[in-house]
């Protein structure tokens, strides 16, 4: 870094129209006593699109790509004995599809969020938000939120080689950064993760996105195979336990089952049939001026009994939806 705080830097000409996607313009360490710039804008004030850290052995060129990475979403930032004591923040100002943005994230314990807000650093701007790290997935993560102005949102990696059997797992922002930094330890025989498998195939993933080569129509395929052979499962299940219990209730064959709902009805319109013939043989006891009580009474019993004949009956039949007697009411007074 020079005396002022700024990096040395070699820079190149930005496109007029290459505005999609992400562009740094500084990034600010901020300490106790004062703050460390580097500057990645252009005379005009606008982000380039190359940049050159250079720099003797020790000055911190790796440390500055670190923070950088960071402010991104990196789980943890340089831990330099020059660092820790004084850094209190890293703040990044990049333009996010040619729109100003400042991502903030705390220094010394690594957090789990970030903070966004549109404008400049030297600029108060907009309240700033908090996006957080994980799950990468949701929809209010700093994640998220990198991959759209990318146009990069939603697009599936598979876990496994065969497409048909494999889960589908949304890109992240950090898959992405394995293509776009590529630190010393990945040189030594590693650059594509040549030791990890899960994580190579992932990253061949990623260079097919951003090549615009990746083809996700076997993973939609394969998803939906997944999702109808769990629903005939669930039907299959849903149809054993129907037979076990049907089985446990010996309720018998179908023929079986009519015959005794055509016997429930049967039974049904005779009891109404009675009760019909006794309400009516008692009202003309009533109106009559020679009313016997205990004819009367006997007749009260007898419709109690037909009424409770008549209760128990309908259960049998009541909730069957194959028969329109199953709507069948019937009101005496």
């Amino acid at each position: 870094m020079t005396e002022d705080g700024r990096g040395s830097v070699g820079h190149g000409a930005v496109p007029a129209d290459r505005t999609q996607g992400i562009r740094l313009r500084r990034l600010r360490l901020a300490a106790s006593e004062r703050s460390y710039d580097i500057d990645f804008r252009g005379p005009d004030g606008t982000a380039r699109a190359l940049s050159v850290i250079a720099g003797a052995f020790g000055t911190g060129k790796t440390t500055v790509l670190e923070f950088i990475d960071y402010c991104l979403g990196a789980s943890d930032h340089p831990r330099h004995p020059e660092v820790m004591p004084r850094v209190r923040s890293a703040a990044l100002e990049v333009d996010l599809s040619g729109a100003t943005h400042v991502i903030e994230r705390t220094v010394g314990e690594p957090s789990t969020w970030a903070t966004v807000r549109s404008g400049r650093l030297d600029e108060q701007g907009e309240v700033a938000k908090r996006r957080s790290l994980r799950p990468a997935a949701h929809p209010g993560s700093l994640s998220s939120l990198l991959l759209s102005y990318c146009k990069l949102e939603g697009i599936p990696l598979r876990d496994e080689p065969d497409p048909a059997g494999s889960p589908a797992d949304p890109l992240s922002f950090r898959e992405l950064m394995w293509l776009c930094l590529l630190l010393g330890d990945r040189l030594d025989g590693d650059l594509l993760f040549e030791r990890e498998p899960d994580r190579h195939l992932t990253l061949r993933q990623v260079v097919d996105v951003v090549f615009d080569v990746h083809d996700d129509r076997p993973l939609r395929l394969g998803r939906q195979i997944r999702e109808l052979e769990e629903r005939a499962a669930a039907a299959r299940m849903a149809y054993t336990a129907a037979q076990e219990l049907v089985e446990e209730q010996s309720l018998g064959d179908t023929a079986l089952l009519d015959r005794a709902l055509e016997g429930a009805v049967a039974e049904q319109a005779a009891i109404d049939a009675a009760l019909a013939d006794l309400d009516a043989r008692t009202v003309a006891t009533r109106a009559s001026p020679l009313t016997c009580a205990t004819g009367t009474d006997r007749r009260s019993r007898r419709r109690r009994r037909l009424s409770w004949r008549s209760a128990t009956a309908r259960p049998s039949y009541g909730g069957c939806c194959r028969c329109a007697c199953s709507t069948r009411t019937t009101s005496r007074s």
